[in-house]
């Protein structure tokens, strides 16, 4: 399912909004959470793509990647769902809210007003997931290559200190958790028509010794 509302949408909405027509889009979450009871540590991401496939298809796909580090166990969890939707217009559409149906659950992501949701409940790896409430304050990094030089028309920018809080599931047990959210937006990648690509994302969390 996606619903979108693209009335009354404003300059700078429009960056986080779904662009149909966009060969491919992301919106990427990626933090280290504190378990508020006894201070251990985890690692999440939340990924969500959106592609369209060729314009003689009509279609919409978007995909979610989630993932959990189990610091104190030393393990990585990662999971990928996916589905089509009918091309959904020709506009930006926001508020958000994406859902794909993955085995016996739905992977959700909600966007408005600079707040997401986010949540994924894993299945191969059972006894894992995620739910996540995250919002954007100040600090914002606008990367030069990213088009023009007004915010409301960029295509690159990250939000490096979104504020989070929630729960993870992790060897079935919840775990209420907080703490801060690297926030990356990449939106307009026509220069990767009819091309394959590929990258790797890297994390790291330094602690004071």
């Amino acid at each position: 399912m996606c619903s979108c509302n693209s009335h009354k949408i404003t300059s700078g909405q429009e960056n986080e909004a779904i662009h149909p027509k966009t060969p491919m889009e992301w919106w990427v979450f990626s933090g280290m959470l504190t378990d508020n009871k006894n201070g251990d540590l985890y690692g999440s991401s939340f990924v969500l793509f959106h592609l369209w496939d060729e314009p003689s298809s009509r279609k919409d796909r978007y995909f979610i990647n989630a993932s959990i580090t189990d610091i104190a166990n030393k393990k990585f969890l990662f999971e990928t769902a996916a589905v089509t939707f009918p091309a959904q217009g020709f506009f930006p559409e926001y508020p958000m809210k994406i859902e794909v149906p993955y085995k016996y659950k739905v992977w959700r992501y909600k966007a408005n007003k600079n707040k997401y949701i986010l949540k994924a409940i894993m299945q191969a790896n059972e006894g894992y997931g995620v739910l996540l409430k995250c919002k954007k304050k100040d600090g914002l990094i606008k990367y030069p290559f990213s088009g023009s030089e007004d915010f409301y028309n960029i295509k690159y920018y990250s939000s490096p200190a979104l504020s989070a809080k929630g729960w993870l599931r992790v060897s079935g047990k919840r775990h209420r958790v907080s703490g801060k959210v690297w926030y990356d937006r990449y939106r307009d990648c026509f220069d990767l028509i009819g091309k394959k690509s590929n990258w790797t994302q890297l994390n790291i969390h330094i602690s004071e010794t």
